[in-house]
């Protein structure tokens, strides 16, 4: 039988996978990371680690204290609501670009594509379901309609401050084992697009940006 050779790592491995780990809450904020461990699992350099690291502190997603060690930085209650005002605004102009420039057909279409999408969120969403799974078809959900807005390119402008977005969005499933909420906001963006009426999807989309907001302080302040 002929043995495998073992993987070798990267540095884009590495980084790749620790942050991953992060976003995924397999590395919980707060908790301190070892550059030495990190080398031994990765069977890489020391180097590679530090590199890998020093481009996660640039992203936000680590703190590295002087004579302390590395350490996954905390969830920021300030900053998570200020991506949740930009999501809110960017997808704002994304549906009023829908509502604007896409045909009555078109518009059907679209509404059609993200029923049976929200279909699939609800069936992982039950009991015993996928919650990543469950977590990609949101994300996917809300890169459809800017993707149908053709404003696809904007998500990949601010993609990685919005993985923070998407790292709260774990904490708060893991704290809370609720996914209702954001069912509803779904449930609720195919409502605006059936209204066909951009003022009614204003209002719907601040008030739930500000359910969100709330929301988010309270968790991050009892749990992070």
């Amino acid at each position: 039988m002929i043995s495998k050779s073992p993987k070798v790592y990267t540095g884009e491995d590495v980084f790749d996978k620790v942050l991953e780990d992060i976003v995924h809450l397999l590395l919980e904020p707060g908790m301190l990371i070892s550059e030495n461990k990190m080398g031994r699992d990765f069977q890489v350099s020391r180097s590679v680690i530090r590199s890998a690291f020093g481009r996660l502190r640039q992203m936000g997603f680590i703190d590295i204290l002087p004579q302390r060690g590395s350490y996954v930085s905390k969830i920021d209650a300030n900053y998570i609501e200020d991506l949740l005002f930009l999501q809110s605004a960017i997808e704002k102009e994304a549906v009023n670009d829908i509502l604007w420039n896409l045909s009555e057909q078109e518009q059907k279409a679209i509404i059609g594509e993200l029923e049976t999408q929200l279909s699939q969120q609800k069936i992982f969403a039950q009991e015993g379901g996928s919650y990543p799974e469950f977590m990609r078809l949101h994300r996917e959900f809300h890169r459809k309609i800017m993707e149908k807005a053709k404003r696809q390119r904007v998500m990949d402008i601010v993609g990685d401050n919005l993985l923070h977005l998407e790292r709260y969005r774990h904490f708060e499933i893991a704290h809370t084992h609720i996914t209702e909420h954001l069912l509803r906001e779904n449930a609720e963006m195919i409502e605006v697009l059936q209204s066909r009426d951009f003022a009614f999807a204003v209002k719907k989309m601040n008030e739930h940006r500000d359910r969100e907001v709330h929301l988010s302080r309270k968790l991050i302040e009892q749990y992070g």
